[in-house]
Parts: C-alpha cells; sequence; structure tokens
C-alpha cells in the first residue's frame, strides 16, 4: 500500500515540476537577473516543496499555483538578498558581471522586433510593476491569484495593474504596439 502512496506522490511531484519549472524558473529571473541563480531556485523551490505533496494533492490548482508561486518568490528574494549581502566581499569585476546577465527573455513572443520591444518595456518597469504585468499577462493569473501571491488584495492587485498598463502606455513609441 505505501508503494502505492509512494508511486502517486512521485507522479504528482514529476506532474508539479512539468507544469511549474517555466513560471518558477520566470519568477526567480525577473527578480535575479542571472540565469544560474534562476535555476538554483527553481531547484530550491521544488524541494521546498516536497514535505508538503501530501496537503498539495488534496488542494485546488488555484491553491497549489499560489503556493508554488510564493515559495519561489520567496526563494528568489532570499537569494537576491544573500547576493546583496555578499556582494561586498566581491571583487568589483565579478559583481559587475552578474549585473551585465540583465536580460528578459519572451519564449512565446516568435518577433525579433517584438522581443526587443518588450524587454525594453520590461526593464523600464519598476519591481512592482513588472511583477504585477508577469503574473497577469504572462503566467495568465486571475487577480485573486496574484493577490494570494502578492499577499495583497485583489482590488490592489487590480490597481497596480492598472498603473501598469499606464505606466506602459506613457513610455515612448508605447503607441504603435496598442
Amino acid at each position: 500500500m505505501k508503494n502505492t502512496q509512494d508511486s502517486k506522490s512521485k507522479e504528482f511531484f514529476i506532474d508539479l515540476y512539468e507544469t511549474y519549472a517555466k513560471p518558477v524558473y520566470a519568477i526567480a529571473y525577473s527578480i535575479l537577473k542571472n540565469k544560474g541563480q534562476a535555476e538554483d531556485v527553481v531547484q530550491d523551490t521544488f524541494v521546498k516543496v516536497m514535505p508538503y505533496l501530501e496537503r498539495l494533492q488534496n488542494a485546488s490548482e488555484c491553491q497549489v499555483k499560489s503556493f508554488i508561486s510564493i515559495t519561489s518568490r520567496n526563494e528568489a528574494i532570499n537569494k537576491y538578498r544573500k547576493n546583496q549581502r555578499e556582494s561586498g566581499f566581491f571583487a568589483k569585476g565579478v559583481d559587475s558581471e552578474v549585473k551585465a546577465d540583465k536580460t528578459i527573455t519572451f519564449p512565446g513572443i516568435q518577433g525579433v522586433e517584438e522581443r526587443e520591444f518588450l524587454k525594453q518595456i520590461m526593464e523600464h518597469l519598476d519591481v512592482s510593476s513588472r511583477e504585477i504585468v508577469l503574473y497577469r499577462c504572462f503566467y495568465e493569473l486571475s487577480y485573486r491569484e496574484i493577490a494570494g501571491v502578492l499577499e495583497i488584495t485583489e482590488a490592489a492587485a487590480m490597481k497596480r495593474f492598472e498603473r501598469a498598463k499606464r505606466q506602459i502606455r506613457n513610455m515612448e513609441g508605447a503607441e504603435y504596439y496598442g
């Protein structure tokens, strides 16, 4: 009987990983701006999720998505804070190398011109606006899910997204893309 439960947990974990690894990577990368560290956060997130597999199997999809998103965001923020603490110990060359890797990728966008335009927009948004746009537009989370992830009210999530859209509209050249 235990083998059957272990098998189900293993299958569930594999499904979780296949479903959420890319969004977790995107969340981590949006915070860290470093591919290697974002990949580390993906691993750390799923290691942290393992003890909760049984509870997650009984949770709704929305709850699972929120739990994994919050966990990945917290892991990325912890790594970012650790980077900030350790940056004083590194030589300037190493630190500037980490800062030089500030590209944002959008695998769903096909045109080079569109990709470049989106990169420019996202890089010019403040952190909270970038975060809300990523959750709403790229991960397609509802305002309720965003509110759960960011630990804010649903109305606050709507307002932040509205402000982010306004910020994007006010950017030079944005009028050409709707």
